[in-house]
């Protein structure tokens, strides 16, 4: 928790497009927001790279089918 208070949280994604929320998030949080230089990329650029490397693979959530009685 302590590195959120000193460095703040990211915005990724397309949400971080959206006008004035790292705003909104900082006025009602008092966290800094810092917004990913190209957000659309950064989630896709993450998942391609828990994929490819063998040591993030804990981080890959595969879901199953649900077996029903």
């Amino acid at each position: 928790a302590a590195d959120i208070m000193n460095k703040g949280v990211y915005l990724i994604g397309g949400s971080a497009q959206i006008k004035n929320l790292d705003r909104l998030i900082t006025k009602e949080t008092g966290l800094k927001v810092n917004v990913a230089e190209n957000p659309s990329e950064t989630v896709i650029n993450g998942i391609s790279k828990i994929i490819k490397t063998p040591e993030l693979e804990g981080l890959m959530y595969v879901p199953t089918e649900k077996q029903y009685d």
